[in-house]
């Protein structure tokens, strides 16, 4: 039976919850601690964590999981649970065969009426500096993402 990893709010990430996803990775790894780093709120809730635990350094410790937003506003956008559930699709199904940048996905589910839970590796992880929903893209950044773009079109 497939473990439930779904979640609601940042209350949610427990130990527990984080167990779960590290079985699915490394059967006989214990996690130890789960602490949030920091969450933006947007039409989604981002939030990233450590995951203290004592797997092999193949084994991220720090996450990225994404939630259907915590504002109400963006709650009432009928298309957002669409919208992550589609991204949910993305990772576990188209992901691995487009020739980008991407990180890693650790875990997803969406269940209609239940919610959506993505958790993928932190960007942190491999030395990027993650985004925030505030940055703006200078011409050269905006450049290279209309290329990913039309890379990944042409894919």
């Amino acid at each position: 039976m497939k473990e439930n990893i779904l979640v609601r709010k940042p209350s949610d990430l427990t130990i527990t919850w984080a167990q779960k996803i590290v079985n699915s990775h490394s059967c006989d790894t214990k996690v130890a601690r789960v602490d949030i780093v920091s969450m933006e709120i947007g039409t989604t809730t981002w939030i990233r964590v450590t995951v203290e635990h004592n797997g092999p350094e193949t084994l991220p410790r720090h996450w990225f999981v994404k939630l259907p937003s915590m504002a109400w506003r963006a709650r009432l956008i009928t298309s957002l649970p669409r919208l992550l559930h589609t991204e949910v699709r993305f990772y576990k199904k188209v992901a691995q065969s487009i020739p980008i940048n991407r990180p890693v996905i650790l875990a997803a589910q969406s269940k209609f009426g239940r919610g959506t839970t993505l958790v993928l590796t932190d960007v942190t992880e491999f030395g990027a500096s993650p985004g925030h929903s505030s940055d703006t893209l200078t011409a050269a950044q905006a450049a290279l993402v209309i290329v990913q773009l039309a890379h990944f079109h042409s894919s």
